[in-house]
């Protein structure tokens, strides 16, 4: 509605700011009223994910949130849910010395890679005595490392329970007698004394955006993706890190043979979800892109709008048009026309990315992270994307990129694939054909699979079938009208088995031989031999006619 009553819940609110432009109307005045006192917003008492989207709608509005984000980072917490282990290793037996609170501990490393030794009650040695585990009440204290060789060290983690362990990238490496300082830190929000991890995501968002680091949150949300899949933790891992390996596991995800997204016992909705991950990677794949933006476009209900269920008009709709669009609930104020940076031929990146060109301020990214847009595309080689170039007769399967090359793969290079029999005879390969058509016995790939063909189609090419057989009826009628008085010949000696006499024998009783069809005649004196006459002229034709004739009819 004009005056933004339909929206009520902070996360409608926010989301309707966040589809909009930055003149937002109505909902924004509503937004900003709903502040609480401490510069925090909730339905009903202060709330981590309602004030984290406020601040995202806020900062899409030009409005100041810096009291806002203080209040934000006062709710972040060190979550338990998570195990810390720091592994140092080193290519020969080394002796190390480990430090913190002022004390120092020494550790035998022995070829085998197995410790020895006590590094104090902060780290424990670990079950198999390969790693050193990090006490719960040591994390966020300061781990130094020393050994007499050179030796390599880094933090490991897990999600309590769990039996996937987690390398953070930041791997140091150091000469023999150096120091490396290792810190486990692993926050997250909630608003209470545990953690959330809704709460904490959409924090992490809002904190990214306003250009906070979010490195220390990246851990929880991680680790946690397993337990959390209801959230499409995927998109927001991508998000975060911007780790190419999670925007293919995004893409995995799709829905099949389908273009949308639905996590697994989904929170929020196949439409809230197909948004959150078109959000997230938005760029990545062009292939992506369109496929989502014609799946929006070809379930968009009768009234314009989208929802997954009762309630959810408002907020889906909006969600939808942030990822697509950056407008679309602008209450009063009047909207003016968005350019998309791309279509007006500059690139989307993050702001750090864009070293050569110029940011331009007049055209929209639709990107989360990826917002600002650039004068330069700023490409690199593919190699340095860890992605490769696909040669003719292949095909991306996964995320591609941009580069100095051309389509950089980040997935897998693999080989096109090659059409069943079904389809090169324009066919379609289905587990039941429709109404509309009708099964043929051409072969698809899939063995369960049927193929079925318009029936139009097939009643097109039996009509080729029966105008080829009438051509040759007609074909044959004329060849017939043509040879007609060779095939009277023909059927006549056919019917009468007609047989000219070889001349030159007699009956072996000097008479006759019998006609066709009577019996030899017996007995009969024989007759003199008839003067021979003068050759005589070829009958006529109408006189064999009549010859033949009376031949016929005697044979009867």
């Amino acid at each position: 509605k004009a005056d933004c009553s339909g929206a009520n819940t902070i996360e409608e609110l926010s989301l309707a700011v966040l589809a909009s432009s930055e003149n937002s109307g109505a909902c924004l005045t509503k937004l900003i009223e709903k502040k609480k006192a401490g510069n925090c917003w909730g339905d009903n008492s202060c709330a981590v994910k309602d004030t984290a989207m406020a601040i995202l709608a806020l900062e899409h509005a030009g409005e100041d949130t810096n009291l806002a984000e203080e209040w934000l980072l006062t709710k972040n917490m060190t979550s338990s849910d998570l195990i810390w282990y720091l592994q140092q290793d080193s290519n020969e037996k080394t002796e190390c010395k480990f430090s913190y609170d002022a004390n120092n501990y020494n550790i035998q490393i022995y070829e085998n890679k197995k410790l020895s030794g006590s590094a104090g009650g902060c780290l424990p040695l670990a079950p198999a005595s390969f790693w050193l585990q990090v006490s719960p009440n040591c994390y966020t204290k300061e781990l130094s490392v020393s050994c007499d060789k050179d030796f390599i060290a880094t933090l490991l983690y897990q999600q309590r329970g769990s039996a996937t362990y987690y390398i953070l990238s930041d791997t140091s490496s150091a000469a023999k007698f150096e120091t490396i300082t290792l810190s486990p830190k692993s926050f997250c929000f909630g608003d209470s004394t545990t953690c959330s991890y809704s709460a904490t995501v959409w924090a992490a968002l809002a904190l990214l955006k306003t250009g906070h680091s979010v490195e220390d949150f990246v851990p929880y949300i991680i680790a946690l993706e397993e337990t959390n899949k209801q959230y499409l933790p995927k998109a927001f891992s991508y998000i975060v890190t911007e780790e190419n390996e999670y925007a293919l596991q995004l893409i995995a995800q799709k829905g099949g043979l389908n273009d949308f997204w639905l996590a697994d016992s989904s929170a929020n909705g196949k439409y809230y979800d197909t948004a959150l991950a078109y959000l997230a990677i938005s760029g990545v794949s062009s292939d992506v892109d369109n496929k989502a933006r014609d799946w929006f476009e070809f379930s968009q209900n009768n009234n314009g709008c989208w929802e997954s269920g009762s309630g959810k008009l408002i907020r889906d709709t909006s969600m939808v048009l942030w990822s697509l669009e950056g407008r679309g609930f602008s209450g009063n104020a009047q909207v003016a026309p968005t350019t998309r940076c791309t279509e007006a031929g500059f690139w989307c990146m993050t702001e750090a990315e864009c070293v050569l060109g110029q940011i331009s301020e007049n055209y929209f990214c639709e990107g989360l992270t990826k917002d600002t847009c650039c004068t330069n595309s700023n490409l690199k080689d593919c190699s340095e994307l860890d992605g490769e170039v696909c040669v003719y007769g292949e095909v991306c399967e996964g995320a591609e990129q941009d580069s100095n090359q051309g389509s950089c793969c980040l997935g897998k290079c693999i080989d096109a694939p090659t059409e069943s029999e079904c389809e090169q005879a324009n066919g379609f390969c289905k587990s039941v054909c429709s109404s509309s058509q009708i099964e043929t016995n051409q072969n698809c790939d899939d063995a369960e699979f049927v193929c079925c063909v318009s029936s139009t189609e097939k009643k097109g090419s039996l009509g080729w079938i029966w105008f080829l057989i009438v051509l040759i009826l007609l074909v044959l009628g004329g060849l017939g009208w043509f040879y007609r008085e060779k095939l009277k010949m023909w059927w006549f000696k056919l019917k009468t088995k007609f047989r000219k006499d070889k001349g030159g024998k007699t009956s072996s009783n000097g008479g006759m031989p019998p006609r066709p069809g009577f019996p030899p005649i017996r007995g009969q004196p024989m007759r003199r031999p008839m003067p021979q006459r003068p050759p005589m002229s070829a009958p006529a034709r109408g006189q064999l006619d009549d010859v033949f004739k009376k031949l016929h009819e005697m044979s009867k």
